[in-house]
């Protein structure tokens, strides 16, 4: 070979070489780019969180009830003053089809200088539909769980994320994912998809995930599992007398194959299992930081079980029992009646907080779960527009219709 085709191909290598130093250059420069816009969006919630004050950080870990029809002053005085996570709505919010969009249209203008809020309600289908003025009944969960039919189950859980959708709601308490082993339980009984663990928890995934394909948060409950009980919690505390290794054989696997398959959120329910922790479930380190956090490896959002019920308020100080909740791994505490005692609650959290029982890197990483599930569904201000609703009422209503043919 003489000297000049050495060159050349000296040259050409060279070229070759400098080529692909810029393509490596550039893929590395596209990584950068992808990490940093991960990092600008941790960042935003972060600095999100460091510009809130002590009130509206302990605010933004509760969701309250509205008493009546329509906002009373001392209630827009509370929105005004804090910065709730979230409202929860009854059948004592719901009358018409105009009055009900508009106490939530007036909630978003009371609440637009604040985070945009949670509203909540529980849309469970069968005998727990609190939207059956509108709309015709959707069949109990036990129906589903008969049919043993995933496709269906996600057919019901894309209905109920409709209905809600609807009036501007956002978070569906449901999937009940308690198993319905106690034939003497009256509080799930027909609520639950039935006895089979298996079923309960596939049949429950495929509802949450049809909840969720309308950008709605569905909230699996009662953790650890609410169906071998006989009290309703509402009026006093049940007890379930059973370890770890009896919930792990069947109350666990529901909310074990849920949390592997994406579930977001996570009630606590209000349950004595004396085996496991002296403190009610919704209160107990044991159940949520070691079993549900730590054991599970949940990151999700952990909401309590409405904090007014008999179990907690008949043995406890709400305030304390709330403090409680999230000294246990809790993030958003439940006060879905009598919202005149909220100011004390938030004052004694900051009290908590002064003292040392509590601190705020604790409640910023409570924040950060809870904004971070707020992003990622988009939870936004916009007015519900009155001129769409009667259409998306009709047809759902004929999409009920068929489900229930379908079921019969």
């Amino acid at each position: 070979m003489n000297r000049k085709n050495k060159l050349l191909i000296l040259l050409m290598a060279i070229l070759l070489l400098t080529a692909c130093s810029k393509e490596s250059n550039k893929n590395s420069s596209q990584d950068l780019n992808n990490t940093e816009n991960i990092e600008v969006e941790t960042d935003k919630i972060k600095i999100q969180i460091s510009n809130m004050s002590i009130d509206e950080k302990i605010s933004q870990l509760l969701i309250i009830g509205i008493e009546g029809y329509e906002l009373s002053q001392d209630e827009i005085d509370l929105i005004d003053k804090y910065n709730f996570s979230g409202f929860i709505f009854f059948d004592r919010n719901i009358e018409t089809k105009e009055q009900f969009i508009g106490l939530i249209n007036n909630i978003k203008t009371e609440n637009k200088k604040n985070v945009h809020c949670f509203l909540c309600i529980d849309e469970e289908g069968g005998r727990v539909e609190r939207l059956d003025k509108f709309f015709k009944a959707i069949p109990p969960m036990n129906e589903i769980g008969n049919k043993n039919n995933a496709e269906l189950a996600f057919k019901v859980g894309t209905l109920l994320g409709e209905k809600l959708q609807t009036f501007g709601l956002n978070m569906n308490f449901a999937p009940v994912l308690d198993i319905n082993s106690n034939p003497s339980n009256q509080v799930i009984g027909d609520r639950s998809f039935g006895n089979d663990p298996d079923v309960v928890a596939r049949l429950g995934n495929e509802l949450a995930k049809g909840i969720s394909n309308q950008n709605i948060v569905a909230v699996g409950k009662h953790f650890p599992g609410h169906g071998d009980t006989e009290t309703d919690s509402h009026y006093d505390l049940p007890v379930i007398n059973k370890d770890l290794n009896d919930l792990e054989k069947l109350e666990l696997k529901p909310f074990i194959y849920n949390i592997n398959n994406g579930l977001r959120a996570i009630m606590v329910g209000h349950l004595f299992l004396p085996q496991i922790s002296s403190e009610p479930s919704s209160l107990s380190n044991e159940i949520i930081n070691d079993l549900l956090r730590k054991k599970l490896k949940f990151n999700g959002v952990v909401l309590s079980d409405d904090m007014t019920m008999g179990a907690i308020v008949d043995n406890y100080d709400i305030r304390d029992a709330i403090l409680k909740f999230y000294l246990a791994g809790g993030d958003i505490a439940l006060v879905c009646h009598d919202n005149s005692k909220i100011p004390d609650i938030i004052d004694y959290i900051k009290l908590a907080l002064e003292k040392g029982t509590i601190s705020e890197t604790e409640i910023n990483e409570k924040l950060y779960r809870i904004l971070t599930l707020k992003n990622d569904y988009e939870i936004n201000n916009d007015k519900i527009d009155y001129s769409m609703v009667d259409n998306h009422i009709e047809k759902i209503n004929t999409e009920i219709n068929n489900l229930n043919l379908e079921v019969e």
